[in-house]
């Protein structure tokens, strides 16, 4: 009898000790977020992982209050892609790859491609494809060689599709202007940071407050910062302070030049109809009726049909001096940069 008690113990004590084989097949699988992994997505063509991120040549892009970019370049003297890091995201894993689901189902050919994320307790980052002609804000601002009208025009319509297709996702861009335009080295549009006001912060900085202020003001404030955007192509400089009674709103101020002294009072220099028609749409996204649109005609959508119209306007009334209207004494190396412009008008369509 001792024997079968001793027998009967021993048993229990290795059932106790014994792992329980349905508790761990019901256990939920831990995603890859939460194992620390750099998650890539779609077909890279070369594959990496976080520790050669972290061993990349870096070079600081960008710097906002929760925000920093960086140009890395990996070890293999091939891959090179641009990290963004996300500064005290309060999101957990799983609520941060919803997130990041949403913007993957934002895509356009206008906007700059997510290409990968990276999620632990301290550190979060999005990856890029790195874009070496920089912004449409580098170009204006640093090229020897000015854009060509042609050029121009068709990043503005890049940018416009790319905005519109974020308006029509019900989301919106929420930081928009000349920096956030990134160009292929055919001079294409690219629309990055798009999605970020999706990931709020402690400190409840510029996207969180974008995000809280809802879709409608969010599309109404994308649609004004695309009409500095094109003033911005426009090379209107911004009025000053005391010229303009102190008023700081870019578009509002040039607007009631554009009242007072006509278009030659914005300009001031010779200009061309395109010029013109351009600037009265830029205009036009600051008005309150036309932001205020709905149905089928958006003011997003009415903004993009505008500038396939003034691309078409500058095929049939011909671009071969338009240079010298739109920047006065420039040399432009037009045929370097005229293959954007006929490839643009020859791929119009609605988004």
């Amino acid at each position: 009898m001792d024997d079968l008690w001793r027998r009967i113990g021993t048993w229990k004590s290795r059932s106790k000790s014994a792992p329980d084989i349905s508790a761990t097949q019901n256990k939920p699988q831990v995603s890859k977020l939460s194992r620390n992994e750099l998650v890539l997505l779609g077909k890279p063509a070369k594959r990496f992982n976080l520790a050669d991120v972290n061993r990349a040549s870096k070079q600081k892009l960008g710097k906002a209050p929760l925000e920093r970019t960086y140009k890395a370049e990996l070890e293999d003297g091939i891959t090179t892609v641009v990290v963004k890091m996300l500064g005290d995201v309060v999101l957990r894993a799983k609520e941060f790859r919803d997130k990041v689901k949403t913007i993957r189902t934002m895509d356009h050919e206008n906007l700059l491609p997510l290409r990968g994320y990276f999620y632990s307790e301290d550190q979060k980052f999005l990856l890029y494809d790195y874009m070496p002609l920089g912004s449409l804000s580098d170009q204006l601002q640093g090229r020897v060689t000015p854009l060509s009208w042609e050029v121009r025009l068709s990043i503005a319509l890049g940018a416009a599709r790319a905005i519109e297709h974020l308006h029509a996702q019900n989301g919106h861009h929420g930081n928009f202007k000349s920096s956030k335009v990134l160009l292929t080295p055919s001079y294409e549009a690219r629309v990055s940071d798009y999605g970020l006001t999706l990931f709020p912060t402690r400190a409840g900085g510029d996207g969180a407050n974008q995000a809280r202020a809802g879709w409608a003001q969010g599309r109404k404030a994308d649609v004004r910062a695309f009409g500095v955007l094109l003033l911005d192509l426009l090379e209107v400089t911004p009025p000053s302070e005391t010229l303009y009674n102190g008023r700081a709103d870019f578009l509002t101020s040039v607007h009631s030049v554009f009242l007072e002294m006509g278009v030659a009072g914005v300009f001031g220099r010779r200009y061309h109809d395109l010029d013109e028609k351009l600037l009265k749409l830029a205009i036009d996204c600051a008005s309150v009726a036309f932001n205020s649109r709905n149905g089928p005609r958006t003011p997003m959508l009415e903004v993009r049909r505008r500038i396939e119209e003034l691309c078409k306007l500058g095929v049939i009334i011909g671009t071969k001096d338009m240079s010298s209207w739109f920047i006065p004494g420039a040399q432009v190396d037009r045929d370097s940069q005229l293959y954007q412009f006929c490839k643009v008008d020859n791929d119009m369509r609605t988004r």
